[in-house]
């Protein structure tokens, strides 16, 4: 299911068909992502974890409170960019836009991107 331009259901979600609800979250992260695909020139971004169970949240470690769980984050890798710049453009394309955010996470090899509810604008480097 094409959640916006560039990208799909598929990207997001490991099993079937989101529900209705996790469409509508990861269609508000989608047109995010647009705006950050614009950012950097149009490069192709690769979402590298979007909407997780509390089964695959568990095993891959992720917070018992992480926004994987509602569909309102998602971690992504650019071939031509370090995570570090790609915080700096996420952060413009949030700006840009007059949205806010919640976290963006910079790891040694992605980028978290995180929109949920809480809006607290939280830029941090996590590099374990």
């Amino acid at each position: 299911m094409q959640l916006s331009r560039n990208f799909d259901s598929n990207e997001f979600v490991s099993e079937g068909l989101p529900s209705l609800g996790l469409q509508k979250r990861l269609k508000k992260l989608c047109e995010f992502l647009e705006l950050f695909r614009e950012q950097i020139g149009g490069v192709p971004i690769t979402v590298t974890s979007g909407y997780r169970s509390k089964q695959d949240n568990e095993r891959v470690g992720g917070s018992p409170t992480s926004s994987h769980l509602t569909g309102e984050a998602c971690d992504v890798q650019v071939e031509t960019f370090t995570s570090e710049t790609l915080a700096l453009h996420a952060e413009l394309a949030f700006l840009r836009a007059g949205r806010k955010w919640d976290q963006i996470i910079v790891y040694t090899t992605h980028l978290h991107i995180g929109i949920g509810g809480r809006e607290r604008q939280q830029v941090f480097v996590n590099h374990q």
